[in-house]
C-alpha cells in the first residue's frame, strides 16, 4: 500500500500543482493517510500570441483555478495602472475569468503583455502590422 502511495504522490507533482501531503498514524500498525492542498491560484487556461492589424479590437483573456478579485497586467514588465489614467485599454475580472481589451490597436499596442496573480503568471506577444500599403518595382533592361 505504500508503494503504491509512493507512485501516486510521484505522479501528482510531476503532472500538477497538486501538493501531496500524507502521514503516518502511528498505533498498531502505521497506516497512510493522503491528503490533498492546492497550491493556489494558478492559471488554467493561459494568454496566446496575437497577430493583430492597426485598427483592430485586441482580446487577451486567461482563466484563472480559483476566483480572483482582480489580475495585475504588464506590458513590457511595466504594470497597466487600472485607473483611468491607462487610455486605450480596458481591464475585466469576473470570478475566474479575467480579459485584458486593446481597443484600438496602434503599432505601440505590440508588446509582450504579461497577467500575473498571486502564485503564477501567464504571457504572450501582440504582433501588429500596420496598414501602409506596397510598392512594386519592375525594372526593365533594353537589349540592343
Amino acid at each position: 500500500m505504500l508503494k503504491i502511495l509512493k507512485i501516486l504522490q510521484t505522479q501528482l507533482l510531476k503532472h500538477t500543482k497538486i501538493l501531496l501531503l500524507w502521514a503516518c498514524l502511528r498505533r498498531a500498525t502505521p497506516q497512510p493517510i493522503v491528503m490533498f492542498v492546492l497550491s493556489g491560484v494558478r492559471f488554467v487556461r493561459g494568454l496566446v500570441n496575437v497577430d493583430a492589424v492597426v485598427g483592430q479590437r485586441v482580446v487577451l483573456s486567461c482563466v484563472t483555478s480559483q476566483d480572483v478579485l482582480s489580475v495585475d497586467w504588464l506590458k513590457n514588465d511595466e504594470h497597466l495602472s487600472r485607473d483611468a489614467g491607462c487610455q486605450g485599454y480596458e481591464m475585466l475580472d469576473s470570478g475566474r475569468d479575467h480579459s485584458l481589451t486593446i481597443l484600438t490597436a496602434s503599432l505601440s499596442d505590440e508588446a509582450k503583455y504579461t497577467c500575473s496573480c498571486s502564485d503564477d503568471v501567464t504571457s504572450c506577444l501582440v504582433l501588429v502590422e500596420g496598414t501602409s500599403g506596397s510598392i512594386t518595382m519592375t525594372c526593365f533592361k533594353t537589349l540592343y
